[in-house]
């Protein structure tokens, strides 16, 4: 993860580094063909974790997380300095992840009952 160089988040990690996380993706709503308001659902996939937060103070360190973070948003390396100045300004958090639990909702299991 990357931000700014100090602020709240940044202290709480320096207090406490124990973190837990969630990511979820494929989220769609379920729209029923009837009109039942409690046939409305949401299918998702996620992860939940826990883990420790690291406050990352080396440059080299911290090239390598942002030329990650680049690559996963552009979908190739990009070329290009980043600055010492720069990546001595910026501020990164590696999650070292301790724990996992998958959790779904990938189709409508329920039955309509009417």
């Amino acid at each position: 993860m990357h931000g700014a160089p100090v602020g709240k988040k940044r202290t709480l990690i320096a207090a406490d580094n124990q973190v837990s996380f969630n990511i979820v993706t494929n989220a769609k709503l379920f729209e029923p063909t009837d009109d039942q308001l409690s046939h409305y659902s949401y299918y998702y996939q996620s992860i939940y974790g826990t883990g420790t937060a690291v406050l990352v103070s080396d440059l080299s360190e911290k090239e390598t997380a942002l030329r990650a973070l680049l690559r996963h948003e552009v979908g190739h390396d990009v070329a290009g300095e980043i600055s010492q100045h720069d990546l001595a300004y910026v501020g990164v958090i590696r999650l070292d992840v301790t724990a996992t639990r998958l959790s779904s909702m990938c189709s409508q299991r329920r039955k309509n009952k009417d």
